[in-house]
């Protein structure tokens, strides 16, 4: 029997036995109201938490303690929500927000309930608008203050998102140096917004407010320095911006390669073997510095470069991409077809793209904010 026709039986069931008994709120004395109380507690945290193990049971003891709380509509649909029947979920939701004189503190929970169905539905600007109801009737809710924070991120309300992120700050949700990288993020945000609008100097003092805050948010350096090249200043501005991303994020080198070779095309090879110096696994590293000697005709420096890159990511297949690339423009240079037959004869090659550990959300490119969670510096690659 699916799962909703089993709580609907169960739920109608219920309902018909307490007309054709009679049963009334004086029957329920203090204790069952707290036992009620702990098990929808429980449900909620099993439910947010994603533990579903029992919680069909733990509904049905519930619905059979006490089926005329109002609470009992709100958990069901949130239950109905879970298991994917959305369009109920709503249903159920608004039926419970129609009753007359809910107190502002549960009727924040129901709103806040409704909202998530809305924004599992795709209906992302009713759910803004029923979240925000939600928030102003119960702002302490802890629950509710992360999912709003979640969709703001979800739909781009960084300014909305920024105060929200106050809010828990205030409320100690986030450990000081978790907050800092998130508001960090959120400002490069909010710069990029700036930038894109042509507002030049709201932009610079967003980015600059993000490194402030966490000097590893790597995207504001490759915006100040864009923004450098825009507001048409010495490309020294940009070139220095971009050397503080080499030095404070090296992992994250390779995103502003290309940016400084058209900046400073006679500095690179010393960038490129400053890196290699600090860390020889560098495969990116190497297919820029690969690149850049190809376009001086200097094949010998290049290939090695390759051979190095793919001893380190051996599963990458964008190496091996440009590896054919460099055979093909040198076709007369068997010894380095021989040696690249010889490396891969000892490895197996597939393509590995980059992940999010925090929703194993998978992408060929690399991501600072992930699609799918919206999570913030999530994206990794490892070597297999």
């Amino acid at each position: 029997m699916p799962i909703v026709i089993f709580f609907a039986v169960v739920f109608i069931g219920i309902l018909i036995g307490l007309l054709l008994y009679g049963k009334s709120d004086e029957k329920t004395d203090n204790h069952d109201s707290n036992s009620f109380y702990i098990k929808s507690v429980r449900l909620i945290d099993s439910l947010q938490s994603g533990e579903n193990a029992g919680v069909e049971n733990l509904l049905a003891s519930i619905m059979e303690e006490d089926s005329e709380k109002k609470e009992i509509y709100v958990i069901f649909g949130n239950v109905l929500r879970e298991k994917g029947y959305i369009a109920e979920a709503i249903k159920v939701h608004k039926s419970v927000l129609h009753r007359p004189g809910l107190p502002n503190e549960f009727k924040g929970w129901a709103l806040g309930s409704l909202a998530e169905d809305f924004r599992l539905a795709g209906m992302l600007d009713r759910a803004v608008r029923t979240y925000q109801d939600a928030f102003n009737l119960n702002p302490e809710h802890t629950g509710l203050l992360k999912r709003y924070a979640h969709l703001c991120k979800q739909v781009g309300d960084y300014d909305k998102l920024l105060s929200l992120m106050n809010v828990m700050a205030k409320g100690k949700l986030l450990n000081d140096e978790k907050y800092r990288m998130e508001v960090a993020f959120i400002y490069n945000e909010l710069g990029e917004k700036a930038l894109k609008g042509g507002e030049f100097v709201k932009a610079e003092s967003n980015f600059k407010k993000a490194l402030k805050l966490n000097s590893r948010v790597y995207p504001a350096y490759l915006n100040l320095a864009k923004l450098a090249l825009e507001k048409r200043e010495k490309r020294g501005v940009a070139q220095k911006h971009l050397e503080e991303l080499f030095r404070q994020v090296p992992d994250k080198a390779f995103l502003g390669m290309e940016l400084y070779l058209q900046i400073s095309p006679q500095q690179f090879e010393e960038l490129c073997h400053s890196l290699l110096n600090r860390n020889a696994e560098d495969w990116r590293t190497r297919l820029h510095l690969s690149h850049y000697y190809v376009q001086q005709d200097r094949p010998d420096s290049a290939f090695p470069e390759l051979i190095e890159a793919m001893k380190s990511m051996p599963h990458v297949l964008l190496i091996h991409q440009e590896i054919w690339k460099f055979l093909m423009l040198y076709p007369d240079r068997r010894k380095d077809l021989k040696e690249y037959a010889i490396q891969t004869d000892k490895i197996m090659v597939f393509n590995a793209p980059f992940m999010c550990v925090s929703c194993r959300y998978k992408s060929s490119e690399f991501l600072w904010k992930c699609p799918s969670c919206f999570g913030w510096n999530t994206f990794v690659e490892s070597k297999i």
